[in-house]
């Protein structure tokens, strides 16, 4: 194999793997997206708790 070659190999390779990273990036996105919409549609129709509040582990690792 010429140096040419190994060259070629290399880039292709490199821009598989940042294809590959740019979709996986493009998919966390679209997913974020996707579960605000849906937590959205959750917000607008409450569903009845009987006065039973969960507790929100989220907002104590807000005050850490």
């Amino acid at each position: 194999m010429t140096q040419l070659h190994i060259v070629l190999v290399f880039l292709v390779g490199f821009v598989g793997i940042m294809l590959w990273i740019i979709g996986v990036i493009a998919l966390d996105i679209y997913h974020d997206v996707h579960r605000t919409h849906e937590n959205q549609q959750k917000d607008t129709a409450p569903e009845p708790h009987g006065g039973y509040e969960p507790y929100d582990a989220h907002h104590v690792s807000q005050r850490l």
